[in-house]
């Protein structure tokens, strides 16, 4: 070796101290990874399954991820060059750059610079491998690794282009929320019972008040009882409230049921205070109707009825917008009438506030879209009811007709072609003696992009008209168009109203300045002699993540032909604020008028403090401007175990003052139990689930008095966002479930100690109905372990580990269970699996003989693992092989095998071709193409992944790069000729790789 001159060896001292300072910039660059700490992780975004899987490495505590599978599995553009320690692209958008230099040991993310500290970046195997915790840093996404499910849950900070894409292919005709994914276990239908249990919620007051300066105070004790429960194979709503001096003032009982599969396809049927103004009655909806709801069969608007205990406050929220609050009555029931409907998703929330602080919150859904009947389909309403009476007859109903009147309401819809639907209506009532029939007729039409209608209505004692309307969406702005004509048609002249209307028009528009929504309505109307305007322009805003405000303007214009009568306008407003600003809980309330005079009309204001989780303390006061009244209120609500306990004093500027104590309870059922329990928190109007987990040890499912009970179980409802923890008695307690919401009840099999029980069954979705109990049976059964390796036999003699080779695990109907791939060892593992009869199957490349397999399986459920389930493989020669050799060679290879029965037996032969002699021509001739890429860098790594998968097929073969229009081109070398290139390229495609033959003349 020639002697090192000092100029030589001072390059040679400064090009290896090169390298070691761009080794440590590296990090741990140069360290590798473990083999034996590979993690293959399924990958998952917000809990769903993206359907690949990703490396990652346990290295030390830490755990490092494939920064190329992550950027290839979410859809991000992100190159990755591990030979150049380099990464580069975007994400989200393509001015949110990505770039990273191991060399200068930095990160460029959106702009923003980020210094790699040690061992955060490892080059490995022609990838990087990345900490998860600089990932969380350099990226906006959550990452959560789940060793024990060997899954990676990515949750994003900031939306990804790739959820969008997720989401149009789970949209249904119906918009869903996005944040509530729909039910997706098998349903557990809940018989309805002749006499089940009830859930009920009891208010008992003691007042004493003064009503005058001047007056003696007076006492008086009140209550009132809310209760909701199964009977007479229905579902009842009871509704009590009373003072002791007139006992019971006033009563309703409703018996309701929905979702029927009755006669004449009857889907929802009450009896008693209908819904449908109260009046006791009959009430049956059938046909093509969504959940028996009312509404379907009115174009542009819907009523919403609901119960509550007296005296609390709704308020309507519209995608969003506050439209109106409004207080219930005596009998405990509200309704607001003809809500509006926009075209396509209408989500309505109502937010309750009880009198002494409390807080409730109910969501419906109503779509207005393309859903018409369908050719020859029809949808209906019935209603008979006797004017002004309810069911007790203790305050009279509020109704149309004359009191106790027959009182007929029909409605009918049908579908006439795909788009096109007719409908009838009719109404009949008496009125002063006299029987009056209303109808109406109409025909809508609906497509993808909007919907219209018009109908024609008739009344013999008032104007007859013809409606028309118009809805469609234009990206996020819903517009709604209407006007209605009037005319006289055969009505008595006595009853034409004088200054009666000819015409009137609407517009309604929702659409969105940024993030804030906008609610615009206007109504023009004429008459013989006058003419008015109305609009309103209402916003609902959310103030950070604890809050709401609300503003609403409106302006009213009237004009006169008649010089007598003024003409003129108004214009005002009102607002709404609530917010949360721990400890205290804020609302105020405003209207205001501006025009023809400005002036302040009434002034509310609420404030809670919330002392501990138990004491609320509540201030609130009310200003009624005209009426120069104010009132002071005050009071504090005290939540024990099973009560609350409210009192409650307030005096106005009058002089006049009343004193209150209320004490409020709900009682709910537990089966096996006569006696309620009791809870401060009401669950009137919602379902319950009890969860019920124990040792399953006969196998069949059955909760039974020698069942062991499993206690510290975690049970979740996942769409009504409850969970409970099981007790000393393995049960869990799921309470105040949103009513006829379907909802997935499901187990955390990581809240076991004992890993190895698994519940028999992923878990039920349940239909909650109000006051109404469900039980849901989780038995638990122990599983086993099944692993073995996968080896293939080289010609040799010798046997090498099958890497990432798939193995699947089939039940005795030779059903899929489960699949798994094998570690850089051969090695796999399948867990939690449940007693029975199972098969091994290995999902392998056709070219190959499976001269080793285990054979059935049968697990008793006692627990522990099953080793040395192996698969021995080997390379069927190409030329030797014809069809009779290659199934008289699998067959020996399995004679000594008898396959199990129905089980498909694991042993394979095949035909096809396996890898060619290579052949030692290297004269311009022919290859196989296996891909072409946009960078060398990803045809490498290609290679590498299939020479790893597929050693038996590629071994002797070398990668050749042809680029060609911007794009390179995989090719295997040396060249061959054009047989044995077909013979290789079929090896491929019987492997499921996709290849093409391709002939270069030139090298």
């Amino acid at each position: 070796m020639p002697c090192c001159t000092p100029r030589y060896c001072i390059s040679l001292l400064f090009a290896i101290l090169m390298v070691f300072m761009t080794t440590a910039a590296m990090g741990a660059g140069q360290q590798g990874l473990d083999h034996n700490h590979e993690l293959l992780l399924d990958l998952r975004l917000d809990g769903q399954r993206l359907g690949s899987d990703l490396l990652g490495y346990q290295h030390g505590n830490r755990v490092l991820l494939s920064l190329r599978e992550l950027s290839e599995g979410l859809g991000l553009p992100i190159n990755v060059d591990a030979e150049q320690g380099m990464a580069g692209g975007w994400y989200i958008e393509p001015s949110r750059d990505f770039a990273m230099d191991l060399g200068r040991a930095e990160v460029i993310s959106s702009g923003s610079t980020h210094m790699i500290a040690e061992g955060e970046v490892i080059a490995h195997e022609g990838d990087l491998f990345v900490v998860v915790d600089a990932l969380e840093r350099w990226l906006p996404l959550s990452l959560e690794v789940k060793v024990r499910e060997l899954a990676l849950n990515i949750i994003p900070r900031e939306p990804l282009p790739i959820q969008a894409g997720l989401l149009r292919r789970q949209r249904s005709p119906v918009a869903r929320n996005v944040s509530r994914r729909p039910a997706e276990l098998p349903l557990q239908p809940e018989p309805y019972r002749l006499l089940g249990p009830h859930t009920s919620q009891l208010r008992i007051g003691y007042s004493t008040a003064r009503r005058d300066p001047d007056a003696k105070a007076e006492y008086h004790a009140n209550y009132a009882l809310l209760a909701r429960g199964d009977l007479g194979w229905m579902t009842s709503t009871l509704s009590l409230a009373g003072h002791a001096d007139d006992r019971l003032s006033n009563a309703r009982l409703l018996l309701e049921r929905t979702n029927l599969n009755g006669p004449l396809s009857l889907k929802h049927f009450e009896i008693g205070d209908i819904s449908l103004g109260g009046s006791r009655g009959v009430l049956l909806r059938g046909g093509n109707v969504q959940g028996g709801l009312a509404g379907r069969f009115a174009d542009e608007r819907i009523d919403l009825p609901g119960t509550i205990l007296p005296g609390w406050e709704v308020e309507l929220y519209h995608n969003g917008i506050l439209l109106e609050s409004q207080r219930s009555g005596d009998d405990g029931r509200y309704l607001f009438r003809d809500v509006p409907l926009e075209f396509g998703e209408n989500r309505f929330e109502f937010i309750f506030h009880g009198p002494f602080g409390e807080e409730q919150r109910e969501e419906a859904v109503h779509y207005v879209g393309p859903d018409m009947l369908g050719v020859g389909r029809v949808s209906y309403e019935l209603a008979a009811m006797q004017a002004g009476r309810s069911v007790f007859d203790i305050d009279p109903a509020s109704t149309q007709g004359d009191r106790d009147s027959a009182h007929y309401t029909g409605k009918l819809n049908l579908g006439l072609t795909r788009h096109l639907t007719a409908g009838l209506g009719l109404n009949s009532f008496e009125q002063d003696g006299e029987r009056l029939h209303y109808y109406d007729a109409g025909l809508g039409l609906a497509f993808a992009g909007f919907q219209a209608s018009t109908r024609y209505y008739h009344r013999p004692d008032s104007l007859d008209y013809l409606s028309t309307s118009l809805r469609t969406r234009i990206r996020e702005s819903s517009i709604n168009l209407g006007y209605s004509h009037y005319r006289i048609g055969g009505l008595d002249p006595a009853l034409v109203p004088d200054n009666r209307i000819l015409w009137q028009g609407n517009l309604g528009i929702t659409a969105r300045a940024g993030d804030i929504p906008i609610h615009f309505t206007a109504l023009h109307r004429e008459q013989e002699y006058s003419a008015d305007t109305q609009a309103s322009l209402a916003t609902t805003v959310r103030t950070g993540t604890n809050g709401r405000f609300s503003k609403s303007f409106y302006y009213l214009r009237e004009a006169h032909d008649d010089p007598g009568l003024n003409s003129g306008y108004q214009f005002g407003g009102s607002a709404a604020l609530t917010h949360n600003l721990s400890p205290w809980r804020f609302r105020f309330g405003t209207s205001y008028a501006l025009e023809p005079e400005s002036r302040l009309q009434t002034l509310t204001s609420s404030a809670a403090l919330r002392m501990d989780r138990n004491m609320t303390i509540n201030f609130d006061l009310w200003r009624d401007v005209p009426n120069h009244l104010t009132t002071y209120q005050a009071g504090f609500n005290w939540l024990l175990e099973k009560v609350q306990i409210s009192p409650r004093i307030s005096y106005d500027s009058k002089g006049r003052w009343v004193g209150l104590i209320s004490a409020s309870t709900s009682m709910t059922h537990r089966p096996g139990s006569p006696i309620p329990v009791f809870d401060r928190l009401t669950s009137v109007n919602s379902g319950t689930v009890e969860a019920r987990v124990f040792m399953d040890h006969e196998g069949d499912g059955a909760f039974g008095e020698d069942s062991l009970p499993v206690e510290g179980v975690r049970i979740q409802a996942l769409q009504s966002w409850r969970q409970d923890t099981t007790d000393d008695t393995g049960s869990a307690y799921l309470t105040r479930l949103d009513s006829y919401r379907q909802t997935d009840i499901v187990m955390d099999t990581y809240s076991i100690d004992d890993q190895e029980l698994r519940p028999a069954h992923l878990g039920r979705s349940v239909i909650p109905r109000p006051g109404s109990y469900t039980v849901v049976d989780f038995p638990l059964i122990r599983t086993m372990e099944l692993e073995g390796h996968i080896r293939s036999q080289k010609t040799d003699g010798s046997v090498a580990p099958l890497a990432r080779a798939q193995v699947a695990l089939l039940d005795s109907k030779g059903e899929l269970v489960a699949r798994q791939r094998t570690a850089f060892d051969g090695f796999y593992l399948f867990t939690g699996i449940a007693p029975g009869r199972y098969q091994l199957r290995l999902e392998a490349p056709t070219a190959v003989e499976i001269i080793q397999a285990p054979e059935a399986i049968q697990l008793s459920g006692t627990g522990g693992v099953l080793r040395q389930q192996d698969f021995l493989l080997r390379p069927l020669p190409l030329m030797a092989l014809t069809e009779s050799s290659s199934t008289t060679t699998a067959t020996q290879a399995s004679a000594n095998r008898e396959p199990p029965s129905p089980v498909t037996p694991a042993t394979q032969t095949s035909t096809s071709l396996s890898v060619p002699p290579v052949q030692a021509d290297t004269t311009p001739g022919w290859h196989v193409q296996l891909a072409a890429f946009s960078t060398a860098n990803n045809a490498r790594t290609h290679w590498y992944n299939l020479s790893v998968r597929f050693p038996e097929l590629l071994t002797g073969y070398q990668p050749q790069l042809e680029t060609h229009n911007g794009l390179t081109r995989l090719l295997t070398a040396p060249a061959q000729t054009r047989e044995t290139a077909n013979a290789l390229c079929q090896a491929l495609k019987n492997a499921r790789i996709d290849c093409l033959v391709r002939h270069i003349s030139h090298r």
